[in-house]
């Protein structure tokens, strides 16, 4: 069991990725409302970013959005960045906006007709595009890393599994089943600041398995 001083130690290293659409105009599903001083590109959302990190010290990543952020030279966006004390953060495409997405992601597209493959494969190579040329040594590198933040996670998981003093269980359609919670929420009671970990195997096992039983099922 850690200490109060080694769990304090270890979320001195937790940081949140703030998501760049967030610097600009927003609003409700039905309205944007425009406000002074939004940022105009990609850069001066990054900057704006950069504030946010300098008073909180706990966002130093800033997630970008596909086209929305799109810019010609993204090594210089990078660099932007960087001189800002920030970093770019998760790539997000738009795969939801046009009519090309009405029965699926960035997947799919209508078979049917030369214009809709067309339509959607150039708009998937504007988004996976800069991913395309990234040497496949550094694409390894960025999942390899990825994988390892997975295991980590996993391991905490497990022994927090192991520990548990109360059993938890889902409806199958061949009765209960013993299964792990669904996960665990470490929170910082100095700041009330709060990070979940996730199986996510076990996760989307429970939640789309068609032997679980739902709580809206009869």
């Amino acid at each position: 069991m850690a200490t109060a001083k080694e769990a304090k130690e270890v979320l001195k290293r937790f940081y949140i990725e703030t998501p760049s659409w967030a610097y600009g105009n927003s609003g409700t599903r039905f309205k944007v409302f425009a406000q002074p001083g939004v940022p105009r590109d990609p850069y001066e959302k990054i900057s704006d970013a950069a504030q946010v990190h300098k008073y909180t010290g706990a966002a130093p990543a800033v997630a970008m959005h596909i086209p929305w952020d799109k810019v010609d030279d993204y090594a210089k966006l990078a660099k932007h960045a960087k001189d800002y004390g920030v970093y770019l953060g998760t790539i997000n495409s738009n795969t939801f906006q046009d009519d090309d997405y009405k029965f699926g992601s960035v997947c799919h597209f209508d078979k049917k007709t030369p214009a809709g493959k067309n339509s959607v494969k150039a708009k998937k190579m504007k988004v996976f595009g800069p991913i395309v040329r990234t040497p496949l040594v550094q694409l390894k590198m960025i999942f390899d890393f990825m994988n390892l933040v997975v295991e980590a996670k996993m391991m905490i998981v497990s022994k927090m599994n192991s520990s548990a003093a109360i059993n938890t269980f889902l409806r199958t359609r061949q009765g209960l089943k013993v299964t792990s919670p669904e996960g665990y929420v470490a929170v910082d009671h100095l700041t009330g600041g709060a990070v979940k970990l996730v199986d996510r195997l076990g996760f989307s096992q429970a939640n789309f398995s068609p032997d679980i039983i739902k709580g809206w099922e009869r």
